[in-house]
């Protein structure tokens, strides 16, 4: 079964903008890191409300990240 998220982060930021935080933030994230170290079905929703609208902020499908020392 998959699991689902739908993070939406209140913001007016650009679109560019958001997607850069959420990088760092899916790459050093350890849950997320151990939900798919045991090849969890994670589907996440990215959503950024600007206070007038929800927009979904394209993301590639999550990945494990490893991190250089």
């Amino acid at each position: 079964r998959p699991v689902r998220v739908r993070a939406v982060w209140p913001t007016a930021e650009p679109l560019g903008k958001l997607a850069a935080v959420i990088e760092e933030t899916e790459a050093r994230c350890p849950v997320l890191n151990l939900l798919l170290d045991a090849k969890v079905d994670l589907r996440i929703e990215w959503l950024r409300d600007s206070g007038r609208a929800r927009e979904t902020v394209p993301r590639p499908p999550a990945r494990r990240v490893i991190c250089a020392a």
